[in-house]
């Protein structure tokens, strides 16, 4: 995973989300989640649009996704994480991250009512105080 990698996020309300939310943002790839309520052939077709090589899951959403069936190329259980506890965060490697105004911070789809789906970037905003 590097940065502007887009990576998806599949998982159920709890407090792996905003972790999750946090870790992506925080490496600099963009976050597009994924809403695990909606069918399976919708979850497809966005990790199509995305071009996503990475989806960050939980126990509860960890069967959703074969990574022999879709174009996605490594799953990560976000609580398998958590739990084993043994992943060393490099605080210089953080800092390097680099991030301007002109970079997609996240991607939502539309509800696709009238067709596909389409997709929609949103940039960082940096404000000064």
């Amino acid at each position: 995973m590097k940065e502007h990698d887009i990576i998806c996020q599949c998982i159920e309300r709890s407090l792996e989300m905003p972790i999750g939310i946090l870790s992506i943002l925080m490496s600099g790839a963009i976050y597009c989640p994924l809403n695990p309520q909606h069918p399976q052939a919708r979850l497809n077709t966005l990790l199509q649009d995305t071009q996503a090589k990475h989806i960050l899951l939980h126990d509860l959403t960890k069967d959703k996704f074969n990574e022999n069936d879709n174009q996605v190329k490594y799953s990560i259980n976000i609580e398998e994480i958590i739990v084993k506890n043994d992943m060393l965060i490099d605080e210089d490697c953080l800092s390097k991250v680099n991030v301007n105004e002109n970079d997609i911070a996240y991607i939502i789809f539309t509800s696709g009512s009238t067709g596909k789906p389409k997709g929609v970037c949103f940039i960082f905003v940096f404000c000064d105080k």
